[in-house]
């Protein structure tokens, strides 16, 4: 018990330290609404709620432009500062890795079995990759991890999740398809 105390403890410190690297890189919000400032090499410089984005644009259709890949322009000290938050944040998602590791795998059957319930019960693992995409970081979220996550949390996640799936397995709790590629979480209301 006090080994899991200690793990929340630390989660909850690392959860605290993502959040802070998210507040310290702007982020573009359309709600806010925007002005094109000038046209660029790479796109449109835009204002958004004051902060200059560097955006490339993408062609929707004749008519129709829209904005990706936004980074914001930033002056030497903020920069600075967003690229030590960054590589803080990186050293910490190592920690939430390693964490990963330790935690019981009942903890991770326990995540299996609510990210199932929340989505329909069913697991199509036709798509692989795109099943990890969506996977994973819903798991990380139902640990409690805050996101955006580092791919060696991913990959923590990735290598802890066939641990629980074996206990949700052999307890009869999911069942797979001749195909081993639908999983059913039995008994699953939604």
């Amino acid at each position: 018990m006090k080994t899991m105390r200690c793990t929340a403890s630390v989660l909850g410190m690392f959860m605290a330290a993502s959040s802070a690297f998210a507040d310290l890189a702007p982020r573009f919000d359309e709600s806010l609404g925007f002005s094109v400032l000038g046209v660029t090499p790479a796109g449109l410089l835009v204002d958004n709620a004051g902060t200059s984005f560097n955006c490339g644009v993408d062609e929707v259709s004749e008519r129709v432009l829209a904005l990706s890949h936004c980074q914001a322009i930033l002056g030497p000290m903020a920069a600075a500062a967003a690229a030590a938050a960054e590589e803080n944040w990186l050293m910490e998602q190592e920690g939430v890795a390693d964490l990963l590791g330790e935690l019981p795998d009942q903890v991770f059957a326990g995540a299996i079995r609510a990210v199932m319930a929340r989505s329909g019960c069913v697991l199509d693992g036709t798509n692989e990759e795109a099943l990890r995409a969506w996977f994973l970081p819903a798991m990380g979220v139902q640990l409690g991890l805050q996101s955006p996550f580092s791919e060696d949390v991913l990959d923590a996640l990735d290598d802890r999740v066939g641990d629980g799936a074996e206990i949700l397995l052999e307890t009869g709790e999911v069942v797979l398809n001749v195909d081993d590629t639908i999983a059913t979480l039995v008994n699953c209301t939604q």
